[in-house]
C-alpha cells in the first residue's frame, strides 16, 4: 500500500475512534431532565462500557499494522456511527 494512502487510512481510523470517544463521553457526562436515577446510571454504565470498548479497539488497531486486522476494527468502530446516521436520517 503506498504511504499516502496508508496516511489517509491512519486518519480516518483515528477520526473514528475520536468521534466514538467522544459519543462515549457524551453518554457518560450528559442528563436528560426527564430520566430517573436509575436511567442515568444505565446511561452512565453504557458510557464507560462502550469507552472500554472503543479503547481496546483503538489499541489493536494501533499495535496491529496489518490489513487483516485493521479493516474488521475499522469496520466495527465506524458501525455505532453508521447506526445512529441512519437512526437520525429516518426520523
Amino acid at each position: 500500500m503506498a504511504a499516502s494512502t496508508r496516511r489517509w487510512w491512519d486518519r480516518i481510523f483515528w477520526a473514528v475512534v475520536v468521534v466514538d470517544a467522544i459519543g462515549a463521553l457524551t453518554l457518560i457526562f450528559a442528563s436528560e431532565g426527564n430520566q430517573d436515577a436509575a436511567g442515568r446510571g444505565v446511561q452512565s454504565g453504557l458510557g464507560i462500557i462502550l469507552l472500554i470498548i472503543v479503547a481496546v479497539l483503538a489499541g489493536l488497531g494501533w499495535l496491529f499494522k496489518t490489513p487483516f486486522v485493521r479493516v474488521p476494527v475499522f469496520i466495527a468502530m465506524a458501525l455505532p456511527g453508521l447506526w445512529l446516521a441512519s437512526a437520525y436520517l429516518s426520523q
